[in-house]
């Protein structure tokens, strides 16, 4: 801080009055001048406060935001493989069920033909426990109308059943294959009930009947 003990020990020594004035003057220039430099010295130091207050509060609100921003997306992005993971295991626990129903369903259809299959095997038994008499060879068309339970005839050629059979009309059978009169006024062919024999275009075509003759 400048010092004015030279401008005062000059007023102190001042004789004359212009030399008081004089005196009086250059300290109170003096005293001013001073004032001025300190002035702008704490309004530059306020100055520089302010702005390196401003400074430091804007970095700290861009960090406090990045850090918001990044917790967000990370927030996010885990609510996001949360509904995804949901997503999947619902499709998964539905796609098990259904393949749950499907096989439920297969293995009711296997088990049905197990049941239609050891009933031909009964019916056929007890047929032939009534007894089978070879009656010789004949067509479909040629089978005998006042037939009795147990003739049996081997076919001479391939035919189609109609609905005197138990398997119902439209069944090719081959020649050569036999069937019967059943105690029931029917005719019945001997063989697997779950085979069909049919013809497209011409061509023969075998059929395996599996699930419940679906």
């Amino acid at each position: 801080m400048a010092s004015i003990e030279k401008e005062l020990e000059a007023i102190l020594k001042a004789i004359y009055g212009e030399d008081v004035r004089g005196s009086i003057h250059d300290a109170i220039e003096k005293i001013n001048d001073v004032t001025e430099e300190f002035t702008e010295e704490i309004s530059q130091r306020q100055t520089d406060f302010e702005d390196q207050i401003t400074t430091e509060q804007t970095s700290y609100e861009n960090n406090l935001t990045q850090e918001f921003t990044e917790y967000k997306a990370g927030v996010d992005a885990s609510v996001e493989t949360a509904l995804t993971t949901s997503a999947e295991a619902k499709n998964y626990a539905h796609d098990a069920q259904d393949s749950a129903t499907a096989k439920a369903s297969e293995a009711s259809g296997y088990a049905q033909d197990a049941l239609d299959y050891k009933h031909d095997i009964q019916q056929m038994a007890a047929d032939i426990t009534n007894g089978l008499t070879p009656m010789g060879g004949a067509t479909i068309a040629t089978l005998p109308s006042n037939a009795q339970a147990g003739w049996m005839y081997y076919l001479t050629e391939n035919g189609v059943t109609d609905s005197r059979f138990d398997e119902g009309a439209g069944l090719l059978v081959l020649k050569n294959e036999k069937v019967y009169y059943t105690g029931r006024n029917t005719w019945t062919i001997m063989r697997d009930s779950s085979v069909g024999l049919s013809v497209e275009n011409g061509a023969l075509c075998v059929t395996y009947v599996v699930g419940g003759g679906d």
